[in-house]
């Protein structure tokens, strides 16, 4: 049989950089902390073996604009976060975004926030801004964690999700996607 050990992900050791520059500032200080904001990340997903794949992904941003309209209800900001960059569209978080903030319309007050010149250390801090996290691209939760801020993770694509919150003791709060 093979030997094989147990690591976290690198991304639990990352250092956050809380150094900005002015025009990342801004974009960040834009985000009204003085109230309990949550950070919520998507992206386009395929729903791999579905009968229906197409139906699915509408049902996932049905959902996930449901969850806004909710949070907002409940006093929260709910910010969606741009977390993945990508020339691809299948890669490419804002594709998701905009259908989210298009089925949104004026119906709650919610904040999107995209800045493709953090590293992933700024990033990191960013996350830990937050209340709360509710991630489909899952270093966002591992860098939410780390950060001390609260996750629920949404999992899809074999073990990684599911299987880091399992290793932490949170299965509780991951949620496959489908």
């Amino acid at each position: 049989g093979v030997n094989a050990q147990l690591f976290p992900d690198l991304a639990f050791y990352l250092k956050p950089c809380s150094e900005l520059s002015k025009e990342q500032k801004e974009k960040l200080e834009a985000i009204p902390f003085d109230r309990k904001c949550v950070a919520l990340t998507v992206r386009p997903y395929r729903f791999p073996g579905s009968a229906n794949p197409e139906q699915e992904y509408e049902d996932y941003k049905q959902a996930i604009k449901d969850f806004i309209v909710y949070l907002s209800a409940q006093g929260y900001h709910p910010v969606l976060i741009e977390h993945t960059f990508s020339v691809t569209e299948h890669e490419q978080d804002m594709s998701c975004i905009k259908d989210i903030v298009k089925m949104l319309g004026n119906t709650c007050d919610y904040s999107v926030y995209s800045d493709l010149s953090l590293d992933c250390r700024q990033l990191k801090y960013v996350y830990s801004k937050f209340s709360y996290i509710l991630g489909t691209r899952f270093h966002s939760v591992i860098f939410s964690v780390a950060s001390k801020v609260p996750a629920i993770a949404v999992t899809y694509g074999g073990n990684k999700g599911m299987g880091i919150m399992n290793d932490m003791g949170l299965v509780e709060y991951a949620l496959p996607i489908e």
